[in-house]
């Protein structure tokens, strides 16, 4: 009984989207290519050519590479997350402004998002330094302004800091 072979283009994969956030990598050209060291990625491991899959695992790059392509998928990611924002039906912003030991005030702004079907994603939106000053004008052009201003706001919690209470230059005072 003979067994025929077959090739790999005859398997017709399909590149699932979800590996994008998953695992870093893209679909480019029909090839899969790493977002990080933007290599195409091979199933040498798989098809028993290990001095092929050592050559992919010897590739050195510098730390102004790694570096940016750590900024494009930071940027790759914040687009995918303001798209969500912007497709889903309900969200609800939640805001913590704390001191660092360094006594910079750190905003932290975390997202929950409620699509059509009812699915309920949360996301850290931002770790956003205020190295001017805590006051509730520079947490609301940072949180508010940036990641939609103009929509309506179902929820925003907050912690009990003056910054974020008061009822005229705190971010409930200016949200009125």
């Amino acid at each position: 009984m003979s067994t025929k072979k077959r090739k790999l283009s005859d398997e017709h994969r399909v590149f699932n989207v979800k590996w994008e956030l998953d695992y870093f990598i893209t679909n480019n050209n029909n090839k899969i290519q790493c977002m990080i060291c933007m290599q195409v990625l091979s199933l040498a491991h798989r098809f028993m050519q290990p001095k092929l899959a050592d050559k992919f695992e010897s590739v050195a790059l510098s730390p102004q590479t790694v570096a940016r392509r750590i900024d494009d998928i930071d940027e790759y990611v914040a687009k995918k997350i303001c798209d969500y924002i912007v497709k889903c039906e309900y969200y609800s912003l939640c805001l913590d402004e704390s001191t660092d030991q360094t006594d910079i005030g750190q905003l932290i702004i975390v997202i929950r998002c409620i699509s059509k079907d009812f699915s309920i994603t949360e996301e850290r939106l931002n770790l956003v330094p205020l190295h001017a000053s805590t006051k509730g004008i520079d947490i609301f052009q940072v949180a508010v302004m940036e990641y939609g201003g103009s929509l309506k706001y179902p929820c925003i919690v907050i912690d009990g800091a003056k910054s974020m209470t008061g009822n005229v230059t705190g971010l409930t005072g200016l949200l009125k």
